[in-house]
Order: C-alpha cells, then structure tokens, then sequence
C-alpha cells in the first residue's frame, strides 16, 4: 500500500512538472506577444497626440522597455530605433502598425521585440530537475506514509468491527443453544410434577432437581450477563487499583473446600507482589475461574497447585491431558473439553472465555499448556505499571 501511493504521487507530480515545462514557455510567449500588442496600440495613441517632429522620443522609449528595434516610415522617410533586430531568435516577434500623427502625417511602424526569458524557461526548469525530483520523492514518500498509515488503521478497524460483530453473533447464538437445554429439561420436570405423570407424582424427591436445574440456570444466565456487562464503556470507570496477591488468595480461599471436598491434594504459594489498575470484581471473577477450572476438571486424587510469584500466576492441575484441539479452543465461549461434559463437571462454558477476556482487557499475558498428563495455566501481570 505505501509503495504504491507513493509511486502514485511520484509519477502525478513528475508528470505535472513535465506539462508545466513544456506548456509554462509557449503560454509565456503568447502572453508577452499580447502585451506587446497592447503597448504597440499605446503607442500608437501616443502618436496620435504627438507631431511627427517630435515622435523618435516615445518610439525610442517603446524600444528601451520593450527590448525592441523599431522601424518607421513616413512618405520617403525611414527612420530606425533601438538596437539591431535579433530576427534569427525563437522568441522574437514583430508587428507592424499604421501610425498617425497629430499634424496629420501618417507613416508605417514595424517593431521586432524580443522576448528572451521565454526561451530561458526551459533551460531554467531543467536546472531545478534534482531539486525538484527530490522535493517530490519526499513529498510523495511523507504523503504515502501518512495515507498508508490511515488506510491501515481504516482496514484494521474495519477487520476488528467485523470480527467482534462476527464473535457476537456467535456468542449469542451459543447463548440460546446452550439455555434451551436447561430450560426444556426444567419446564418438562415442572410439568411432570404438575399433572403426577409416574415417578414424578412423588414432588418431594424431584423438586431438589428441579431446583438443581434451576440454580444452574441461574448461575449460566448470570455469568452471560457478566458477559455483556465487559462490553459496557463504563466498567472501565469502576478500576482501581488492586493486589494481584489478594485477588488469587481470595480464588484460593473460595476453592479451596470445594478441592477437599473432591478428594485433591491442593496446594497454594501466594507471595506478596504486583499492584495493577483494573476491574476489581472483573479481575477477580476471572481469576477464581481459573483456579475453580483447575479444581472441578481434575479427578479425585489429583493434585492441584497454585504459585503467584514475581508477577507470574502459574495454575497446575494433574490427572488429566487436554489435546492440541482442546486447547486451541479452551477460551472459546460454552466450549467444554471432552472429558468434562458431565452434569457434575461441565461448568456453563463461560469461565475461560471470561478469564481470557478480562485479562486481553488489562493487558494480562497469559496461556494454556498440557503434557505428561496434567494442565498448566500462566498468566503474567503488568508488574509496576498502570493498565
């Protein structure tokens, strides 16, 4: 793009100062040729007041400004002035002229003027070509560096508008695929228990389902509207700055029953560290994510870790492998890895698509690795500056 706008501009400008080259002298000449026509017919209306006995003064004067020889005759008489007629040069021209005088005599007047800037032009313009050439290279080289640069932008922009049109298109299509389940189930249960259709009759046993399904309704629908929410111009005005070491230690606390609970052997070093500026409830809500991902897909007995240390957070959990697909698509909105698809374990899909959101939002660095049969989650803050 820059190569070519600045080739653009080169070439318009080389061919403008070509037409002036070779149009500027001819419209020169016609222009001096008219103005001696002008001052000729001044002349003559000069003369037309002045007695013949009298009228070398103001045709010698015509000459010296005029850069011109004069010749006038009267009856027998022939008179010359100025200097002697350079008739062989390309920028001469000569005129003739009846002439009167105020005494009544009349004569002929014949002038070749010469007109020699007209045929310094070209040569003038020649002379500044380096000059010229390089003014226009740069001119064209600045010019084309400051459109590409706004075309790019303008293409980048334009790429980023339909990549986050295209996302949330995609987004809220996932939304209304992944609520119809939940809600089908829960209105067939409801109706169930309403009309005592089998074992459905028995409501005591099944509306802790129903409410089962409910609450995972309700924790999915919640974590959608946080979705939308980090879209919002204003969730930026409520940052402040906050402990990277807080917000994971509150993760840790928060998941840490939960690791107990499921038999894990969990394991946290939290060291005093970053200050970062940001979305305090956002930040947090991404990072118990994180850490909650480690604790529910881990299987009983595995060993789940959590280190934050010199700005980088490390999350590691043991007993499960992801693949190379998994793993491109794990911060993908509602997907779910193959081994975690359980009613007890599949989660709403969010919690990763959240974490990476938050973090690309605060300049968060982070990734996602597997191997040797566990999982490992990095992520480092901007340590010592305001995001």
């Amino acid at each position: 793009m820059f190569l070519a706008v600045a080739a653009a501009l080169a070439l318009t400008s080389a061919l403008i100062y070509a037409l002036v080259a070779v149009a500027l002298p001819a419209s020169y000449e016609n222009v001096a040729t008219s103005r001696v026509h002008e001052r000729l017919d001044a002349l003559g209306a000069q003369l037309a007041e002045t007695p013949y006995a009298d009228a070398a003064q103001p045709i010698y004067d015509f000459c010296i400004e005029n850069n011109a020889t004069a010749v006038l005759v009267v009856g027998n008489d022939s008179s010359r002035f100025g200097t002697e007629p350079d008739t062989g040069s390309e920028s001469a021209v000569a005129l003739s002229t009846n002439v009167r005088f105020a005494d009544q005599d009349s004569g002929y007047l014949t002038i070749v003027a010469n007109l020699p800037a007209a045929g310094e032009l070209p040569s003038a313009f020649w002379s500044m070509l380096p000059a010229v050439v390089t003014a226009i290279l740069a001119a064209a080289v600045l010019v084309a560096w400051g459109v590409s640069r706004i075309i790019n932008r303008l293409v980048a922009d334009v790429a980023d508008a339909k990549r986050a049109e295209r996302q949330r298109r995609d987004f809220f299509a996932a939304v209304s695929h992944e609520l119809k389940t939940p809600l089908c189930a829960l209105k067939a249960q409801i109706e169930c228990m309403l009309y005592g259709i089998g074992d459905f009759a028995d409501r005591d046993k099944h509306l802790p389902v129903a409410l089962e399904t409910a609450e995972r309704l309700e924790g999915l629908v919640g974590e959608i509207v946080l979705v939308a929410g980090m879209e919002a111009d204003d969730i930026d005005r409520a940052c402040e700055d906050v402990s990277a070491t807080a917000l994971v230690q509150e993760a840790v606390d928060a998941w840490a029953p939960r690791a107990a609970e499921r038999g894990l052997a969990f394991d946290a070093d939290v060291q005093r560290d970053a200050i970062i500026r940001a979305n305090r409830a956002l930040v947090a809500k991404a990072l118990a994510n994180v850490v909650g991902n480690a604790v529910t897909y881990s299987p009983p007995g595995a060993q789940v870790s959590v280190r934050l240390a010199d700005g980088t957070l490390v999350v590691e959990n043991t007993g499960i492998e992801l693949s190379d697909d998994e793993l491109a698509r794990a911060f993908e909105p509602f997907f779910r890895a193959e081994a975690s698809r359980s009613r007890a374990t599949g989660g709403s899909g969010l919690g990763l698509y959240i974490a990476k959101t938050a973090f690309d939002r605060y300049g968060i660095r982070f990734a996602l690795d597997s191997a040797n049969d566990r999982v490992t989650f990095w992520a480092r803050f901007p340590k010592g500056r305001s995001i």
